[in-house]
């Protein structure tokens, strides 16, 4: 049984925001629903760098880490969209069936790397950064463009800088 710790309350956090944008994307608040896309990434940000700093990184943290970051970066922005773009066409509902498998993708290639492919420096687009960059995409220029340019780059395998590296 995993213990109680400060990093795994703030992935929780990640986790119940994540949720919370799903839920209110179905109201069609799609600008409440990305304020808590932003929160998750608040979350997110914080929680391995408190278990680094706390000591407390553990196996359970990590997958709990990436399950939370699917949920709030690789599915709960493919609801906001939904919510703010009606009816879908094909073509934009296949950009974002790749955007929540190149999510995956990526979360499931992070934990797969036995070691980093490069010091500082993450393989591909993380799903914290990608979803940062949808939610401000679709504040300042809403694209249907996003999820594909977005998935392509998260199943890249472009280094992309850690800033808490």
């Amino acid at each position: 049984m995993p213990k109680l710790s400060l990093p795994n309350l703030l992935t929780a956090g990640n986790l119940i925001c994540g949720i919370s944008a799903i839920v209110i994307s179905f109201r069609a608040d799609w600008t409440l629903a990305c304020f808590f896309i932003m929160a998750s990434v608040f979350f997110d940000t914080l929680d391995g760098w408190v278990a680094r700093r706390m000591r407390q990184e553990t196996n359970f943290g990590a997958f709990f880490d990436s399950f939370a970051d699917f949920i709030s970066f690789g599915v709960a922005p493919v609801f906001v969209f939904r919510a703010l773009e009606s009816p879908l066409k094909t073509w934009v509902v296949l950009g974002l069936v790749c955007y929540v498998l190149a999510s995956a993708f990526r979360l499931i290639r992070f934990h797969a790397q036995s070691r980093p492919a490069r010091h500082g420096a993450f393989q591909g687009l993380p799903t914290t950064a990608s979803a940062f960059i949808f939610v401000i995409s679709l504040w300042l220029a809403p694209s249907a463009w996003s999820p594909w340019i977005l998935s392509f780059l998260m199943i890249s395998r472009m280094p992309f800088i850690r800033p808490f590296a």
